[in-house]
């Protein structure tokens, strides 16, 4: 799913979606420092689907799952344009 090169025209962008696995979280706070312990810490898993839209248009959607005791779960969508 790349860009179309045409050096006449308006680059097109082909439709298409995609399946990604992410894992984020925090390495610390400001009163304990840094540190990966999940007493202090939020850690997620989160599956993600994002669409490719015409003009560049792209919406993201995903749940995460906590991985630690601190971490709730969360519903997080995006929407992007790419220029």
């Amino acid at each position: 799913m790349s860009w179309a090169p045409d050096a006449g025209r308006e680059r097109e962008r082909r439709l298409g979606m995609e399946l990604g696995l992410e894992m984020f979280g925090g390495v610390g706070d400001s009163d304990k420092g840094i540190t990966a312990s999940g007493s202090i810490t939020e850690h997620y898993i989160s599956p993600n689907l994002l669409v490719h839209l015409p003009k560049g248009i792209m919406v993201k959607i995903g749940g995460a799952v906590g991985l630690t005791n601190v971490s709730q779960d969360l519903f997080r969508a995006a929407i992007a344009y790419e220029f």
